[in-house]
């Protein structure tokens, strides 16, 4: 049912993949400068692959009140790993106390139709229920719901886990 590669839907239901462009679909504004201390870099990228350490990486964007991150947790080897603990601090104007936080993922349980059709026995046939909720795991969703956090001194800082082969966009709002 999800047979054939470098597509992004099959059957009517859209791949993760697919969910990695509306990702970047809801960027906005112009990019700005993000540091990563997790990144490989694109030369040992290139050189050595990305068969050691993950490369855990990201772009970020700003349009008026609004800073949009999207990071990755990469590995050329797909095989399970402990998540990589992420701080992600995002400098906001000094003046700003409050920001709002909405964060979407892509992972093995959110925004993910293939991984719950494997959990669903990898039916052939799925029924009418089982297309239905596999339309629904398809969609681009929230890690956790939308919060309110603190800014200290113009810096925002979020702690969070970020999968192995995984995706995350942080949108924040001031």
């Amino acid at each position: 049912y999800f047979e054939g590669f470098r597509t992004l839907s099959t059957n009517g239901i859209h791949k993760p993949v697919l969910n990695g462009f509306k990702m970047l679909g809801k960027l906005e504004g112009n990019r700005i400068p993000l540091t990563s201390t997790g990144a490989l870099g694109t030369e040992k990228i290139i050189k050595e692959k990305v068969r050691i350490a993950p490369d855990i990486d990201g772009m970020a964007t700003a349009s008026g009140k609004m800073v949009q991150v999207i990071m990755w947790n990469y590995h050329d080897d797909i095989v399970d790993a402990e998540p990589n603990q992420v701080r992600l601090e995002i400098k906001l104007p000094a003046d700003i106390s409050k920001a709002d936080v909405t964060h979407y993922r892509i992972d093995k349980t959110h925004s993910n139709a293939y991984t719950r059709w494997v959990s669903m026995g990898s039916p052939q046939n799925p029924s009418v229920e089982q297309i239905a909720d596999l339309k629904k795991a398809a969609e681009l969703e929230l890690l956790e719901p939308a919060k309110s956090y603190n800014v200290e001194k113009g810096i925002l800082s979020l702690a969070f886990e970020l999968p192995r082969h995984s995706v995350s966009l942080v949108e924040v709002r001031y």
